[in-house]
């Protein structure tokens, strides 16, 4: 089957609303799954909040706010509503106005009729001076920046006289533990003669207004309005459940890239995950037994429907019912990926996959506009399940260690198994030591196993080795290396050579242990010594400069490292200053102080000294100079 054959298989299942798309598992090759672009509709079937697809046809962005749209009129949609906590302003809204359905009438402010009244007579106005009434708009809304309010048309002498406009842009460092919204006053009026009142404001992110009265006079409010542009601060897409390869296996996962626009102040968050059932949930109904609650799980046999089905049919009809997130077949949601190419994180190989795009602003007039996603991944896989491991899985710093690698395959049905194991590290490994291999118990004689660097100048090294076709398969083998800092992590990717067009798989990194830690003590800076000691810079060519060693140690971020060399009487002659992480330096002397002289004859004291945020560190060696 050809790419574009792949392409449009997507495209006519997504017009129909789904994200499933129909490939073929035996095609050979990288098979890419792609949404976005007009070729490739984002469909209907995803979970979506504060979406839009349509303003941009083949795109996706946070919804964006229209200028003229009255917000107030969607607040109860949204979750929202107008109300007062004072008992004064309650006892009014219970009078005799109150219908028979005891409908709140605060909320005849904000249902669009401009007949219909929320009102303060003469005694209620004098005894609620300072009432107020607060509007959640529901949700956070972008670019507030016009708030109106007035009376009946036929009463337009019952406006609000004198009153207080406060705002909060319901963000969480604007609302005390308490649940106390902190108010920003942003108008008063004592003095007002308008009937129809329309305050601007400054564009800005808004969920509750707060209306205070000031006046002893009556008044109504027919209609409170309010106004905003921009686009949504947060804006969520869920894809559905992507059935990858249906019921022919399992599929490797490879990059998934993505292509959008981003503005200034906007970002967004990709996260993905992985199961091996169609649902990350299980379902449970709930029975009192015994005055205990009991987990019955769903389906249960003899009743018709998927155990979802018999859940939300239980639910609807008030039966106490559970359900909880999968976490034996389904891994959780991956770490945001960071670049518009990466590599997927989630578990592989699994049948199912999931993303979830968050598109955020900080500001309301920029956003992100998202063309398409897309990812790779290959079909059959080479083995079920691989799981890896490395001990000791703790060694001291800096000494070199003798690991011993293991790794157990589950290989079944179309599995193809594979030949060649790549090892990556963040420390030197010594190649010559590779070696003690044994597949499935017995030893693999060394002419039959090949040991190489990896490409690119990166750490590590590749095996290639018979081929690995059974669970009863397992590989072993021992290699030298020095950890430098604690948490060092092995990584680890198998290959097909029969099938190198294929993706490459990995180890299952819930079920893997393959990070090595350190002693945890305070020593930065080991193993200081010099070469050759002691040595003649006489400028004969011979030994005329030694090599000062040491090695870092934990340190992740850049620290600064001074090599310090001290005559027999303390003084300082030479100095040299770096910043190094973690690793393994060399600092040559030439026998010169810090003025270009050459020392003396004699002994020499170096300091090697460490200085991170936490704590210090140092060694100190001799160095003989002699002419």
């Amino acid at each position: 089957m050809s790419f574009w054959t792949i392409k449009m298989r997507l495209w006519i299942v997504l017009l129909s609303g789904a994200l499933i798309p129909a490939l073929s598992v035996d095609a050979i090759g990288v098979q890419e799954w792609v949404v976005g672009n007009e070729a490739n509709p984002w469909g209907t079937a995803a979970t979506l909040e504060a979406i839009d697809r349509m303003a941009r046809p083949g795109w996706i962005r946070p919804e964006q706010i229209h200028p003229d749209e009255n917000l107030a009129l969607g607040a109860k949609n949204r979750g929202g509503g107008i109300s007062s906590p004072q008992p004064t302003m309650m006892f009014q809204e219970k009078k005799e106005y109150e219908d028979s359905e005891g409908k709140n009438l605060m909320g005849r402010m904000i249902d669009g009729d401009g007949g219909t009244v929320f009102e303060m007579d003469e005694e209620s106005a004098r005894g609620t001076v300072g009432g107020f009434v607060v509007l959640d708009l529901g949700e956070i809304i972008p670019g507030v920046h016009r708030i109106r309010f007035y009376p009946r048309a036929a009463f337009e002498d019952r406006f609000m006289r004198a009153y207080e406009i406060s705002v909060n842009d319901g963000s969480p460092e604007n609302i005390t533990e308490e649940g106390v919204l902190l108010w920003q006053r942003v108008v008063r009026e004592d003095k007002n003669a308008l009937s129809t009142v329309e305050v601007e404001i400054s564009p800005q992110y808004v969920r509750y207004i707060k209306l205070k009265s000031n006046t002893s006079l009556r008044w109504e409010i027919a209609e409170l309005e309010v106004y905003g542009e921009g686009f949504a601060p947060k804006a969520t897409y869920i894809s559905e459940i992507i059935d990858l390869v249906g019921d022919e296996g399992l599929a490797n996962f490879g990059k998934i890239r993505w292509s959008a626009r981003i503005d200034p102040h906007a970002q967004m968050e990709l996260r993905t995950r992985s199961g091996k059932t169609p649902d990350p949930f299980t379902y449970y109904k709930l029975v009192v037994e015994l005055g205990d609650s009991i987990e019955i799980s769903l389906p249960e046999p003899g009743e018709s429907g998927t155990a979802k089905e018999q859940y939300e049919k239980l639910s609807k009809a008030g039966n106490p019912v559970r359900k909880r997130f999968d976490t034996e077949h389904w891994s959780f949601w991956s770490v945001p990926y960071s670049t518009s190419e990466s590599d997927i994180v989630s578990p592989s190989p699994r049948r199912y996959f999931q993303f979830k795009l968050e598109l955020f602003s900080e500001l309301y007039s920029d956003r992100v506009e998202l063309d398409s996603l897309s990812f790779d991944y290959s079909s059959p896989v080479m083995a079920h399940e691989i799981v890896a491991e490395i001990l000791p899985r703790t060694v001291p710093a800096g000494e070199v260690v003798t690991f011993t690698y293991s790794l157990r395959p589950t290989i079944d049905g179309n599995d193809t198994g594979f030949d060649i194991l790549e090892v990556s590290a963040p420390m030197e490994v010594n190649l010559n030591t590779v070696g003690d291999l044994f597949i499935g118990g017995s030893p693999v004689e060394e002419e039959k196993f090949l040991v190489e660097s990896l490409e690119g100048g990166q750490k590590g090294f590749t095996l290639r080795f018979p081929k690995i076709r059974t669970s009863e398969d397992s590989l072993t083998f021992v290699f030298d290396g020095r950890v430098l800092v604690y948490g060092t992590r092995f990584g680890t990717k198998v290959f097909d050579s029969e099938r190198p067009e294929e993706l490459p798989q990995y180890p299952d990194p819930e079920l893997s242990h393959l990070s090595v830690g350190v002693s945890l003590g305070e020593t930065l800076v080991a193993s200081a010594g010099s070469s050759p000691n002691p040595f003649t810079p006489n400028g004969d060519g011979a030994n005329d400069h030694t090599l000062i060693s040491y090695q870092i140690l934990k340190l992740l971020e850049p620290a600064p490292v001074s090599i310090t060399i001290y005559d027999l009487n303390g003084a300082s002659v030479r100095k040299i200053s770096k910043s190094q992480i973690n690793g393994i330096y060399e600092e040559r002397w030439d026998g010169k102080d810090d003025a270009g002289k050459f020392v003396p004859p004699g002994i020499y004291v170096y300091r090697i000294s460490v200085e991170a945020e936490a704590r210090k560190d140092a060694q100190v060696g001799k160095v003989a100079v002699v002419y």
